[in-house]
């Protein structure tokens, strides 16, 4: 089991890594460069959408509450407006859903 822990997750986001790099080179290839930087970026932090990985940006380090908050987002169909004011134009409903977890959230936001 330690080796799917350690060496072997490090080996492939390695991999992962070279692949994007080698796609980069090419000009016509960035579409699919993207991709593999969206998959490589989701291995390395346990989260699977774009809207994870932005709330994880914003100092939101825990994957539960990223998941948590996002199925919140979504929930509300507010996912397609994410903008740097996005905590404080819905601050009505995600300030009470960060009050849920430890104030450490709360403050990395608010």
């Amino acid at each position: 089991m330690d080796i799917c822990d350690g060496a072997l997750s490090y080996d492939v986001m390695l991999v992962i890594g070279a692949v994007a790099d080698l796609l980069e080179s090419r000009e016509v290839l960035n579409i699919y460069a993207e991709k593999i930087r969206t998959l490589q970026r989701s291995l390395k932090l346990g989260l699977s959408s774009n809207l994870e990985h932005w709330l994880y940006s914003r100092g939101l380090s825990d994957r539960e509450v990223c998941r948590h908050l996002s199925n919140l987002i979504v929930s509300k169909g507010d996912e397609g407006n994410i903008s740097e004011s996005f905590f404080e134009d819905h601050r009505d409903y995600i300030e009470p859903e960060l009050k849920k977890f430890p104030s450490v959230f709360w403050k990395a936001i608010y």
